[in-house]
């Protein structure tokens, strides 16, 4: 899956194609890349490529907005939670940096429960199932 996923990433970013989409501030999509979070289980739904250590996904923006799932795992125009707040919504993650291991974690101010994603390792949130309230890159 993790393959076939990487060469859907690959074919999209060549293709150059994302299109932004209307006033929500929502992208049709190609695949997020980075360290990512999924709407839905299993890397399906909606996505978004997390930027810096948020301490809370509710201020995640520069406005103090909240971060939402702006893109699609598939290269899509619309997809489950495409637009969506991250905070406490998010099922499953992917992280497909090679030397960084990421952290989500159920509280704000990575506090709390946690689940901790090695360099390309994907899977579903267990502690933080649809608790999620902020992010940091780990170190052991």
């Amino acid at each position: 899956m993790r393959k076939a996923f990487s060469r859907i990433l690959v074919g999209a970013l060549m293709a150059g194609g994302v299109v932004v989409g209307g006033a929500s501030g929502a992208s049709a999509a190609t695949p997020c890349g980075g360290f990512n979070l999924y709407y839905n289980s299993n890397q399906k739904g909606a996505c978004i490529t997390v930027q810096g250590q948020p301490t809370n996904f509710d201020t995640y923006r520069s406005d103090g907005s909240p971060a939402t799932f702006n893109g699609c795992a598939v290269a899509a125009t619309t997809c489950p939670g495409l637009g969506q707040n991250v905070k406490n919504n998010a099922a499953s993650a992917a992280n497909w940096w090679t030397g960084a291991t990421g952290r989500v974690y159920f509280n704000s101010n990575h506090k709390g429960a946690y689940d901790t994603f090695g360099p390309q390792v994907v899977g579903q949130l267990v502690n933080t199932y649809n608790n999620n309230a902020s992010f940091t890159w780990w170190q052991s």
